[in-house]
């Protein structure tokens, strides 16, 4: 068989299978849309478990109009300044690709975005072709913000389509990017719910027995040693990468800050840890990060499992339970490169030793290891 190019519908439709790769995933991209948009309210409604229907609406900043004909193009964004690589490192953003839209308008069989910003009279409705062009606008009496709305993602994929709909419950997995939302954008309102704090959405979320174990802990920890007793010397490529990014930005910030939300020592394992890790929340930058995708975050939960076991006298070694764990590392956009797979819930640290040396020193100060009873034996004796 001879070589060929391939389509470029055979090419969008590939490349469109690894950005959008579930019904989650789709939901996950639209809301991190609506908090970069500032929505302070979000809707979403599936139907058909998704594959019916999609809509999520917001009550954001809308689109400008200037910018509403680039929506469905593939690698157009506003998030990444001058849409030079260059800046990359300055995102604060959730997305910065400009890929999710147009791979949903290729692997939908409709797609439209009703959208109103503060300076337009009325709203306008877009509905997109499969390449992402606009086809249709209609005039629409609608609230600033916007809506989007999916008909039947994956009609296209029907190999795709059957095996989400046989892997697992969708709404517990949306529940969970919901929760991945909520936690590090306490603003944000969901079913007419507005929690005003971290702690206010995890007691929502999993009720008031749960909470009342739970401590809440920020701590921030100096990124050149100067308030660390580590004594394990950096290796000199790392010291060097430290150097070279404070030195490319004179507004870096030389700490790293860590909002942790965790189990009270003594907690009992048996009542409050799980089977599953369906209760651990890990953030970089507020961003959500799959644990399954990160060797650090793997070695930051074994420890924060040892640790807490070390004080309930448990033995940690097999143990197949895990606690919660709430983490957000807050460090300088230029220390962490985002741009590693399309679900961005991937990162690389660039010194991912020294984030778990100071979490080895942040869980000693909240689980300290038990002082040892030793009875001194009596050698000399008064007669």
């Amino acid at each position: 068989m001879s070589i060929k190019n391939l389509s470029k519908e055979t090419v969008r439709i590939i490349s469109s299978g690894q950005v959008i790769t579930s019904i989650t995933s789709v939901v996950k991209e639209l809301v991190e849309n609506s908090i970069d948009a500032k929505a302070t309210n979000i809707e979403c409604k599936l139907v058909g478990g998704g594959f019916t229907s999609i809509i999520v609406k917001d009550n954001g900043i809308g689109i400008p109009l200037n910018d509403r004909q680039f929506i469905g193009h593939r690698h157009c964004t506003s998030k990444l300044p001058d849409g030079s690589f260059d800046n990359i490192s300055k995102l604060t953003t959730y997305g910065f690709r400009g890929e999710a839209l147009n791979s949903i308008c290729t692997i939908s069989q409709s797609f439209s975005i009703e959208t109103r910003t503060k300076e337009d009279i009325i709203g306008k409705m877009y509905n997109f072709d499969h390449m992402g062009n606009i086809v249709s606008e209609t005039p629409t009496n609608t609230t600033i913000g916007t809506t989007v709305q999916i008909i039947k993602i994956f009609y296209n994929t029907p190999v795709r389509k059957f095996s989400f709909k046989h892997s697992g419950n969708i709404s517990n997995k949306i529940s969970k990017r919901k929760v991945n939302a909520t936690f590090n954008n306490n603003n944000v309102e969901w079913h007419s719910i507005i929690c005003n704090s971290t702690m206010d959405s995890i007691k929502h979320l999993f009720g008031s027995d749960l909470t009342s174990q739970l401590q809440s802990i920020k701590k921030t920890y100096s990124f050149d040693n100067e308030e660390s007793d580590d004594t394990e010397e950096e290796s000199i490529d790392e010291n060097n990468i430290k150097n070279k990014l404070i030195n490319e930005d004179d507004n870096f910030s030389k700490n790293i800050e860590f909002n942790a939300i965790l189990y009270k020592p003594n907690v009992d394992p048996e009542k409050y840890w799980r089977s599953s890790t369906d209760r651990i929340f890990f953030y970089v930058n507020k961003r959500p990060i799959q644990l399954s995708l990160m060797p650090t975050f793997k070695e930051i939960l074994k420890l924060i499992k040892q640790k807490s076991f070390q004080l309930s006298n448990t033995e940690s070694s097999g143990n197949k339970k895990y606690p919660f764990v709430f983490l957000d590392i807050t460090l300088p956009t230029n220390t962490i490169d985002i741009n590693i797979e399309p679900s961005k819930m991937k990162i690389m640290f660039h010194y991912p030793q020294r984030i778990i040396d100071l979490i080895d020193k942040l869980t000693d100060e909240i689980y300290p290891p038990p002082k040892l009873n030793m009875e001194i034996p009596l050698i000399f004796s008064n007669k």
